[in-house]
């Protein structure tokens, strides 16, 4: 039997509510069973997940270390396609997910490509804190893969050429959070192209609820400091460009934490007391995080 054409890797952390959806959704996927290989990657989950996955004709795997760019390189270790697939434990891919993503590879130079998301219907209030009213996410993919700094990917709805990730070396360890940012960044500054996919589609659900919310907060206020630190000192570039870029960068740290404040002020009319609670929460809990990697 000859190497499926796609590896699909999902990590995943106690996602006993949500697994099952997700790899029935990938097992349905409109292409033939032998081009996809399924590796599902368990970093110590204490509720029922690894049994539930190890039900289904899929791939398990271990990592013992419980970070993402940890659990997915453990993945592509393993895997034997020429293209890699990425999303999450708690995501529910269409049907067509895999094969709109690969039809994106036009010529070599394509290194990556990426859909849209929206929220599954049976996502609770707290689960839908980042999407509109029209139940798209509220900062959109296509905005990420058409580029903020770079352009880049998220790995809850995403498909690499296998070979431009080798030629990177995967994703970076050292990372909390946004390890799929800097991915995506160093694919595109390795020469590759990144497409928007607009109909392939990923249901995802997000924080599941307040601690959930919280936790998230302070990975992010980490992984974006470190994402800062990291790309600063490496921009070939003038002081003043550099320093525009810089400027960019704080941007992104900054905006990330206060855009749930800004949205409030902008539609507070049109949100109801449940979503008042969680933007306030939600911008509390990143200050604190950033007032504790500042301390530490």
């Amino acid at each position: 039997m000859g190497n499926p054409l796609v590896s699909i890797v999902v990590p995943v952390l106690n996602e006993e509510k949500t697994i099952r959806f997700c790899l029935e959704s990938l097992l349905a996927q409109d292409l033939p069973k032998n081009e996809v290989e399924i590796l599902v990657v368990d970093c110590g989950s204490t509720d029922r997940s690894v049994s539930m996955i190890q039900s289904y004709p899929v791939q398990y795997l271990f990592e013992p270390i419980r970070n993402r760019a940890c659990a997915r390189n453990r993945a592509l270790a393993h895997a034997r396609g020429r293209f890699a697939a990425f999303t999450d434990g708690d995501c529910i891919p269409a049907p067509n997910w895999l094969r709109l993503l690969m039809e994106g590879f036009t010529h070599e130079g394509m290194g990556g490509c990426g859909g849209e998301f929206n929220f599954p219907q049976h996502a609770a209030w707290v689960e839908r804190f980042f999407y509109n009213d029209t139940g798209e996410m509220g900062w959109p993919h296509r905005a990420i893969i058409q580029g903020t700094l770079w352009p880049s990917l998220w790995t809850a709805n995403a498909m690499y050429d296998a070979r431009a990730l080798r030629q990177i070396g995967f994703f970076d360890e050292s990372l909390v959070d946004f390890e799929d940012i800097d991915l995506g960044w160093r694919v595109s500054l390795a020469g590759y192209e990144l497409r928007y996919i607009p109909g392939a589609h990923v249901a995802h659900a997000g924080m599941s609820d307040l601690r959930d919310m919280w936790n998230r907060a302070q990975e992010v206020t980490v992984g974006l400091e470190q994402l800062f630190y990291k790309y600063v000192p490496l921009l070939p570039l003038p002081s003043f460009h550099r320093w525009l870029r810089a400027l960019h960068l704080l941007k992104l740290v900054s905006f990330h934490g206060s855009a749930s404040l800004l949205s409030f002020l902008k539609r507070s009319g049109s949100h109801n007391g449940k979503t008042h609670f969680l933007y306030g929460f939600y911008f509390l809990a990143f200050l604190i995080g950033l007032l504790r990697a500042r301390i530490s």
